[in-house]
């Protein structure tokens, strides 16, 4: 089959890679092999020139590995990091509605289609066990109402995600029990919405008790209905952005009760100039210093610094991984130098408190003032804020000392702290990215086809979800022995050299040149083909994974008796010197090595790991180098080569 394509076109001045999508449309949903590419370029009777790929493709294995939508959304997230600033939020909306599109009618009329069942508005319910006041009946209503009127992607842009009322109920009840039982409540939301957190409050105080409630909201559909739903309290709803807002001078006139859902919006969709405004507020408010990469949320906590009352509660729900992020660094120094921080409750990664969220949440609740000399810190996991899974108390000066909390502070009490880590005795490195796995990996069936030499490629191993098994051994050429083998294009000549010694790698090169050369990665490369150095290496572990999946450990260790290197699907353990010199010296230490890798618990590896919605963990090289390793010392204890060791092999 030959498919001829126009290469590219122009969407809201965004380059959309026409050949590319429908390659991939072709080999990961229809399972056909691509045997060759090219393009063809003329002049129209325009005079504009014209540039077409060739696909040439043939019958393959006929499995389909990703369905349309998927391939639409890789496309589109590419399109993204391609157009211009004032296209993304257009392109992020199209990638929200994919779930939305229907698909394209079926032209054989006597083949019926099926209509997709019609979404229902996400309804947002109380705890079973407790009588909805009629206040909050009638808040869900309207919360369903503005949900279903607003598009995801707009809800997504301004970073709308109610809070559920368990949730909601469960923070300010325990922020109750933080409060001195004759204060009377200053109450502020700076991110209002429908009032869950009001609601919560008027179930959780008396009245009488309730001396003011503030609420900042920016949207005006919202801020209608809400100052309806809430006429006769004493709310005191604005029409204002919180960041915009100028806080009370007086203290009287403070609230001493912040409670806050803040907009989850990403950096990606905070213009320059407002992001540059916000580093300044924040950094003026609390001395806070955000990162471009900070999301909305962040800047929220920040400037509600100058709101708080001294000695007055926050409760915050935050996105988990904001203490794995690099500008998460700033707002922990905040929550142990600036303020007392009290709790940090992480919600069970399962749990899906928001739809189309696709982080966990964590509750963190603080204090205004500093912390008093050695104070300790409440974690816990799971559950609700006051029924949780786990807790324990962790001392303040810890926390100051770690690069990564809470994830990374056990909950069963354990300290890890003198124990050897994978550090030790690994350097730990992702495997190379391509910048195109489907152009620069091919099979030994495409490599003869194409005609090119096997002498210009390196042997590559498969994704882990292809891969057949976790020990991986090689024939006498050390390629891997296993069902589906793959090899990596690997030339480091100049083009000119390459189109006179290796005429059909040439051709192979140019035929991607026009698309796969302009790519991210590959365009910054010199040449554009020439990839990143990673040997092989004995020990590979996987860096995603989902915990109680059922498919076995979550994180997996491979052994590659092969010379065969790894994409980024992978981390790559490379062995210190210490321990390189050993392997060299008794190769069957290898497979001991790798047998003690296997027997790291799996709460050790989930403990390193970033969190996201649904249970899915990811681990970055550093992430798995602080892994505790002691089934790996006790392995290598006789040859001594634990943390006592510099790289170099001397004490």
């Amino acid at each position: 089959m030959v498919l001829v394509v126009g290469v590219e076109s122009s969407v809201m001045r965004t380059r959309i890679l026409n050949g590319e999508l429908v390659a991939r449309l072709a080999i990961s949903c229809v399972g056909l092999d691509l045997a060759s590419r090219a393009d063809r370029r003329y002049v129209n009777r325009h005079g504009l020139v014209v540039v077409e790929d060739i696909l040439h493709l043939r019958p393959g294995d006929g499995t389909g590995r990703s369905s349309p939508r998927d391939v639409a959304a890789e496309a589109l997230e590419g399109a993204m990091r391609r157009s211009k600033l004032e296209a993304i939020p257009k392109i992020r909306e199209a990638v929200l509605e994919i779930d939305r599109i229907e698909p394209s009618p079926i032209l054989d009329a006597a083949v019926p289609m099926e209509p997709r069942p019609a979404r229902e508005p996400a309804v947002r319910s109380a705890p079973a066990d407790q009588d909805l006041p009629e206040f909050e009946t009638n808040r869900l209503q309207v919360q369903s109402v503005l949900d279903a009127s607003t598009t995801p992607a707009e809800r997504n842009r301004l970073g709308q995600f109610a809070t559920p009322m368990d949730l909601a109920l469960g923070m300010t009840e325990y922020a109750k029990g933080l409060l001195p039982p004759d204060v009377p409540v200053r109450f502020l939301d700076p991110a209002f919405g429908a009032g869950a957190f009001l609601s919560a409050l008027l179930r959780a105080f008396p009245d009488g008790r309730i001396e003011s409630a503030t609420g900042y909201e920016v949207d005006p559909r919202y801020a209608a209905a809400a100052r309806d739903l809430w006429a006769d309290t004493k709310l005191d709803l604005r029409l204002e952005d919180f960041t915009l807002a100028t806080p009370p001078t007086a203290e009287k006139q403070k609230p001493n009760l912040i409670i806050c859902n803040p907009p989850y919006s990403r950096h990606h969709v905070i213009p320059d100039a407002e992001r540059e405004r916000l580093q300044g507020a924040v950094e003026r408010v609390c001395g806070m210093h955000l990162s471009g990469l900070a999301g909305l949320h962040a800047y929220f906590l920040g400037l509600a610094d100058a709101w708080l009352a001294a000695s007055g509660i926050a409760g915050w729900l935050l996105p988990s991984n904001l203490t794995d992020v690099t500008y998460g660094e700033a707002v922990k120094r905040y929550l142990v130098e600036r303020v007392t921080l009290l709790r940090v409750h992480a919600c069970e990664p399962e749990a899906m408190h928001f739809d189309g969220v696709l982080v966990a949440s964590t509750v963190v609740w603080f204090r205004k003032g500093e912390p008093p000399d050695n104070h300790r810190v409440e974690f816990s996991f799971g559950g609700t804020p006051a029924n949780p899974v786990s807790r324990r108390l962790v001392p303040l000066a810890v926390l100051r000392g770690r690069s990564r909390w809470p994830s990374s502070v056990r909950l069963d009490g354990a300290s890890h702290d003198a124990d050897p880590t994978l550090g030790d005795f690994f350097q730990t490195k992702r495997g190379l990215a391509t910048g195109d796995n489907r152009f620069f990996i091919l099979t030994a069936d495409q490599i003869d086809f194409l005609q090119i030499p096997m002498d210009l490629f390196r042997p590559i191993l498969p994704p882990p979800r292809n891969l057949d098994a976790d020990e991986i051994m090689a024939d006498e050429l050390g390629n891997p022995l296993l069902s589906r083998r793959l090899f990596l294009v690997d030339c480091r000549m100049p083009e000119y050299e390459i189109e006179a010694a290796h005429p059909t790698l040439w051709r192979y090169l140019m035929s991607g040149k026009p698309t796969v050369g302009e790519r991210y990665l590959c365009r910054d490369r010199s040449p554009w083909y020439v990839m990143e150095r990673r040997p092989p290496t004995p020990f590979l572990c996987t860096y995603m994974a989902r915990a109680g999946s059922g498919h076995g450990r979550p994180f997996r260790f491979v052994l590659n008796h092969s010379k065969a290197t790894a994409t980024n699907s992978y981390i790559m353990l490379y062995p210190k010197p210490p321990l390189e010199r050993a392997l060299v010296a008794d190769p069957a230490l290898a497979r001991r090595v790798w047998l003690a890798l296997r027997m790291i618990g799996e709460e050790d590896m989930l403990s390193e790991s970033r969190v996201y919605g649904g249970g899915l963990h990811k681990l970055e090289p550093r992430e798995l180098a602080r892994v505790p390793a002691t089934p790996v010392d006790e392995v290598l204890a006789h040859l001594h080569l634990g943390p006592a060791f510099d790289e170099d092999g001397s004490h």
